[in-house]
């Protein structure tokens, strides 16, 4: 024998937003204090298992919660992520430094500037005085403070989240 239980599921469809797709959220409040959250947009899905909520429905812990918040409870994944276009720009303007203040040949500057990357600067983790990290930086690969850019999964969520936040406000003083 098993058990079951039939629970209240709320359904928010999301159409015509202007900066993502077409978004499905399911709310269910599983019972006081306690539901899940799923967000549906384009074939990817975002959940959470919530609790804690107190008197609260889920829907009414959505419009309460920062979007930030909610961001960190759907997707835990960094706000920023590596820019390895911008750490590539760097690396070039050092190469140009380094050649004009005569601390490394031509030949040398030719060559690493066409293999500008974080790999050229791990070098497979050999650590010699001539590595080009070392060169270049001063410094061995993991001491560089490796430039970021926004996370476009969390951008998305955020604006996913901003419109889930409006569309509920919108219900509730209806």
């Amino acid at each position: 024998m098993f058990n079951f239980k039939f629970t209240k599921v709320l359904k928010l469809s999301i159409t015509g937003a202007q900066d993502h797709h077409p978004v499905s959220v399911f709310m269910e409040d599983i019972e006081q204090g306690r539901g899940k959250l799923y967000v549906e947009c384009v074939g990817t899905l975002w959940s959470a298992n919530l609790k804690g909520l107190g008197k609260c429905t889920v829907s009414d812990f959505v419009v309460t919660q920062s979007t930030e918040q909610l961001a960190k409870i759907l997707d835990p994944h960094s706000p920023e992520v590596f820019d390895e276009e911008a750490l590539k720009v760097d690396i070039r303007k050092r190469i140009n430094d380094a050649r004009s203040s005569g601390k490394i040949t031509r030949e040398l500057a030719d060559s690493l500037y066409e293999k500008a990357s974080f790999k050229m600067l791990d070098q497979g983790g050999l650590v010699t005085s001539t590595t080009p990290c070392r060169l270049l930086f001063g410094c061995d690969a993991f001491h560089i403070e490796m430039p970021t850019k926004p996370n476009p999964n969390y951008t998305l969520i955020c604006r996913i989240i901003d419109t889930i936040k409006l569309a509920l406000s919108q219900e509730m003083c209806a």
